[in-house]
C-alpha cells in the first residue's frame, strides 16, 4: 500500500473535483495509467472511486515505480489484456525459453556437465516463474477487463486461452521430468563413470586412463602427461562417459601426437578420444563400444555423431551404424571392420604396454601368478628347475620395465625350449596331436600372416612365437591341452637322435607325395630364400598334412627325425 502521508492537500481536493466531473470510462482509463500519476492524483483517484463505490481503495491504492513496479503492476492484473497476454505471456514466455536454449548452447562448450546442470535448473526455474507470472497477471487482467471497459468475449476468449496454455505447458513439464531428475543428480556432483585413475607404466612410455570419462578427466590428462613427457601412448580403459570430455581428451591426444591403444574395453565417449591416436591398436579381444549419443533425461543429445566422427575420417556407413545403435546397448564392431574403417591403424598381437611391470613388485609375486596356471603349475610339479627358470625370465624382463609381451615372452621362451627337448620323447597320440595342432595354426595364420605361418612350421628363429593372441580361442585350449600332454608322457625311449642324412631321408620319403611346386619352396627355404614366403607357407602345410597320411609307424618316425632335428 502507498503512503500518503505528507501530500498537498490542497492539490488533492483539485484533482477531486475534477474527477467528479468524468464519466465511468474516464476514470477507468485513468485508473490504466494510474502507475504515471502524481501522488496527489492518485491520492484523489482512489477518493473518488471509493466515494462511487465501484471499487475498494485497498485494491486501487498502489503506486508502481521502477522494475520491481513494472513486475506488480502485470501480477496485479493492472496492465491491459491484450499487454499483458500477447507481450507478457506469449512473448515474453517465449523469449525466455529461447534465450535459455541459446545459452546452453553457446555455454555448453565452456561448461562443466555440473556446471551446465545447474546453470540450466537455475534457467528453467526462471523461465517457469516468468510464464507463471505472466499467466497469472493475464488472469486477473481479463478478470478486470470488462471493469475497464472491455468486451466480455475477450475475456472468455482469454482465459480459455490460458488454460489451454496451463494444461499444454504443465503436459510437457511433466514430460520433462526425467530430464530435470538427471540434471538435479548431475549438479548434485553424479559422474557417469568411476573416478579416473591415470597412472604412467613403468616402461615411461604409456599411461593408463581407467575409468569414466567425467568433468575435469581432460584436465587431470594434461596434467599428468605434463609431468611425464616420455608418454607416447595413451592406454584407455573405459566404459564412457561425457561426449564434450570424450572431445576434450581428444584435443589433449592430438595436439600431443600421441597414440592410444586398447587392452580391455573402450565404450562410447571413450571412442572420441581413442580416435585421436596418430597410432591405433586394440589387443586382441579388446573391444571398441559405439551407440548414438544421447542427452541426460534419455533426450536427443546437441551432439552430432556424423559430425563427431565424421571429423575423425569414419564413413557414413558407420555412422549411420553407431546412430541407429539404442544408447542403452553397445555395437562392437570386427576387428576387420576397424581395420577397413580406419577406426585402428594397424593389428597388434597385445601386451604392448608394460602394464605387468607397472603392478608386480616381486619374484614371488611373479612365481605365484605363473602357478595359478595349470601348465605352469604342472612343468614346476615335474621339473622345478625348469620352472625356476621360467620365472627368472620373466622377473628379468619386469625388473627392465619391459613390456607386457616381452615378459610373456620371455617366459615361453623358457618353457618353449622345453617343449622342444620333450617333444620327440612324447607317445605316439601325442605326437600326431601337436602334428595335427601345427597345421591347423598354420592354415590359420596363412591368409593375413605368411611369415608367422612359415615360422609357426619350422621354427625358423629357434624362438616361439607368441601366436594365440592372433589365433582363434579355439587354439589356446588345444595348445595348453597339449603342453600338458607333452610334460607328462614324454620319455627318452621314445626320442631318435637325428642327423643331416636323417633329415633328408625323412623328407625324401614325404616329397614323392606332394606337389614339385611345394618341395620347390621348401628347399628354397632350407637354403636360406625367403622371398616368396606365402609359396613357402603353402608348402609348410602341405608337408604336415603328408605327414599326417602316413601310416601310424611311419609318421611317428619321420616326426619325431624332423622335430628332433
Amino acid at each position: 500500500m502507498e503512503d500518503f502521508s505528507a501530500l498537498d492537500e490542497a492539490r488533492v481536493v483539485h484533482f477531486k473535483w475534477t474527477y467528479r466531473s468524468l464519466g465511468r470510462d474516464e476514470l477507468n482509463q485513468l485508473v490504466a495509467s494510474r502507475a504515471t500519476l502524481e501522488r496527489e492524483a492518485a491520492a484523489a483517484l482512489d477518493q473518488v472511486l471509493a466515494e462511487r463505490g465501484e471499487l475498494p481503495p485497498e485494491a486501487l491504492a498502489r503506486t508502481y515505480r521502477g522494475f520491481g513496479g513494472y513486475v506488480a503492476q502485470h501480477f496485479h492484473g493492472d496492465f491491459s489484456l491484450a499487454r499483458s497476454y500477447w507481450l507478457h505471456v506469449f512473448l515474453l514466455s517465449s523469449l525466455a525459453g529461447a534465450a535459455l536454449v541459446t545459452l546452453v548452447r553457446v555455454t555448453e562448450p565452456m561448461l562443466s556437465a555440473t556446471q551446465l546442470s545447474i546453470m540450466l535448473l537455475a534457467g528453467a526455474a526462471l523461465v517457469i516463474a516468468i510464464w507463471v507470472w505472466g499467466v497469472v497477471g493475464a488472469w486477473r487482467s481479463s478478470s478486470k477487463h470488462a471493469d475497464r471497459g472491455g468486451r466480455e468475449l475477450w475475456v472468455v476468449l482469454a482465459k480459455v486461452a490460458l488454460a489451454l496454455g496451463v494444461l499444454r505447458n504443465v503436459g510437457e513439464l511433466m514430460a520433462l521430468t526425467p530430464v530435470f531428475w538427471d540434471h538435479a543428480k548431475v549438479a548434485l556432483g553424479h559422474q557417469p563413470g568411476r573416478p579416473v585413475e591415470l597412472v604412467v607404466r613403468a616402461d615411461g612410455k604409456s599411461l593408463l586412463l581407467r575409468g569414466g570419462i567425467n568433468d575435469h578427466t581432460a584436465d587431470a590428462l594434461e596434467r599428468a602427461l605434463r609431468a611425464a613427457p616420455g608418454v607416447t601412448t595413451v592406454v584407455l580403459e573405459s566404459e564412457g562417459g561425457w561426449i564434450r570430455q570424450g572431445r576434450l581428451i581428444r584435443d589433449v591426444i592430438a595436439r600431443r601426437g600421441l597414440n592410444t591403444y586398447v587392452e580391455s574395453e573402450c565404450n562410447s565417449a571413450c571412442t572420441i578420444a581413442f580416435l585421436a591416436g596418430k597410432d591405433r591398436a586394440i589387443a586382441p579381444g579388446a573391444r571398441l563400444g559405439f551407440h548414438a549419443f544421447r542427452g541426460l533425461g534419455n533426450v536427443r543429445s546437441m551432439d552430432s555423431e556424423k559430425e563427431v566422427y565424421g571429423a575423425a575420417g569414419l564413413g557414413e556407413r558407420f555412422i549411420r551404424r553407431i546412430a541407429s545403435t539404442s544408447h542403452t546397448s553397445l555395437w562392437y564392431p570386427s576387428p576387420t571392420e576397424l581395420l577397413d574403417q580406419r577406426v585402428i591403424t594397424r593389428t597388434s598381437r597385445g601386451g604392448e604396454t608394460a602394464a605387468l611391470a607397472t603392478t608386480v613388485k616381486s619374484r614371488d609375486e611373479v612365481r605365484q601368478a605363473f602357478l595359478q596356471h595349470a601348465t605352469y603349475a604342472l612343468v614346476e610339479a615335474h621339473y622345478p628347475g625348469r620352472f625356476d627358470a621360467i620365472v627368472d625370465a620373466a622377473w628379468r624382463a619386469l625388473r627392465a620395465g619391459r613390456a607386457d609381451m616381452h615378459v610373456y615372452a620371455a617366459a615361453r621362451a623358457e618353457l618353449g625350449a622345453l617343449t622342444r627337448e620333450l617333444l620327440p620323447g612324447v607317445n605316439d597320440a601325442t605326437l600326431l596331436s601337436f602334428i595335427v595342432l601345427l597345421a591347423d595354426q598354420a592354415t590359420a595364420l596363412q591368409p593375413h600372416a605368411p611369415d608367422l605361418c612359415v615360422e609357426t612350421v619350422f621354427r625358423l628363429s629357434g624362438e616361439p612365437m607368441e601366436l594365440r593372441e592372433l589365433l582363434p580361442r579355439s587354439f589356446a585350449a588345444r595348445e595348453e591341452a597339449l603342453l600338458r600332454a607333452m610334460i607328462e608322457t614324454s620319455s627318452p625311449r621314445n626320442a631318435l637322435k637325428a642327423r643331416e642324412g636323417d633329415v633328408q631321408a625323412a623328407l625324401r620319403g614325404l616329397f614323392p607325395r606332394m606337389r614339385p611346386a611345394d618341395v620347390g619352396a621348401i628347399r628354397s627355404l632350407r637354403k636360406g630364400d625367403r622371398t616368396d614366403l606365402a609359396a613357402q607357407c603353402t608348402a609348410g602345410i602341405a608337408l604336415l598334412d603328408t605327414l599326417i597320411r602316413q601310416p601310424a609307424g611311419e609318421r611317428a618316425r619321420r616326426a619325431r627325425i624332423l622335430f628332433a632335428s
